[in-house]
């Protein structure tokens, strides 16, 4: 299923509106728009990506899928 979420990267200056699949993992999203220039996170890989849900206020594991993260459509992903 295609879900719409909002990446947020202060630091980057990145605000963006993206589709992915529920079953793709959101460090493949992140190394994606890295690699595209779209935002710098791969800058910070040394110091510890975290992603902070929006909805939920917790952290999530960018080695996991939106799925396993219960990431739904309309929510806003918090890169710190």
């Amino acid at each position: 299923m295609q879900l719409t979420i909002t990446l947020i990267d202060k630091k980057s200056n990145f605000n963006k509106d993206i589709m992915v699949n529920e079953d793709q993992k959101i460090g493949e999203t992140l190394a994606i728009l890295g690699n595209a220039g779209f935002f710098r996170g791969a800058d910070r890989k040394q110091s510890g990506l975290r992603i902070r849900s929006g909805r939920t206020g917790k952290y999530v594991d960018p080695g996991k899928s939106y799925a396993e993260e219960h990431i739904y459509y309309g929510d806003i992903l918090n890169i710190i």
